[in-house]
């Protein structure tokens, strides 16, 4: 990819119920959720993109779907823009997991959502949008800024927000947004 947009899928029940989970098809997007990605769909639409790519996790599709929409845009169900691996705590609720670093919870650890987000970005060629989850975006942006997992603790990836970067520059131009700046936009427009 030259450019892209990362996009956190919109609320969903896994959100509403404070619970992890990786499973597929399980936990869609809420009416509130729908709502968000309506938004951002709205804005995106006045960009140029290739395609969207998406994780196969139903929130996150449904999310493409509505982005698709309102862009006629393809989209692509990627392995690698999937959620986290939660282990044994696949499921639960936030509040019930132990704490510990990810490999001590046997959780997939921040190298691998590294890898993998930046082996997604690399495969394509032209401008994307890339539809996922909090915990992969975040790895991928921090990494680009030269942080590791506990540099950017605090970094918070919202429903429906929309991070942009140039690929090939390894440049970060916004992390989190529900409204892409001027600035940020003239770099997708035709």
């Amino acid at each position: 990819m030259d450019r892209a947009i990362l996009v956190r899928h919109g609320e969903s029940e896994t959100n509403v119920y404070g619970i992890i989970s990786s499973d597929e098809d399980r936990y869609p997007l809420t009416e509130n959720g729908i709502t968000q990605v309506q938004r951002t769909a709205a804005q995106l639409a006045e960009l140029d993109f290739d395609g969207i790519v998406t994780s196969p996790i139903l929130r996150a599709y449904q999310s493409a779907s509505i982005i698709a929409s309102a862009t006629g845009l393809p989209v692509i169900k990627d392995e690698r823009a999937r959620e986290s691996e939660f282990g044994p705590y696949n499921n639960s609720r936030i509040t019930e997991i132990p704490y510990g670093t990810r490999e001590e919870l046997e959780m997939e650890p921040w190298d691998s959502h590294v890898r993998r987000m930046r082996s997604l970005i690399e495969d394509y060629d032209g401008s994307y949008i890339v539809v996922s989850h909090a915990y992969p975006i975040k790895s991928l942006l921090c990494d680009l800024l030269g942080l590791g997992e506990f540099d950017c603790f605090s970094v918070e990836i919202k429903n429906a927000s929309m991070s942009a970067i140039l690929v090939n520059e390894k440049r970060v131009l916004t992390i989190g947004s529900l409204i892409l700046s001027e600035s940020v936009k003239r770099h997708f427009r035709k």
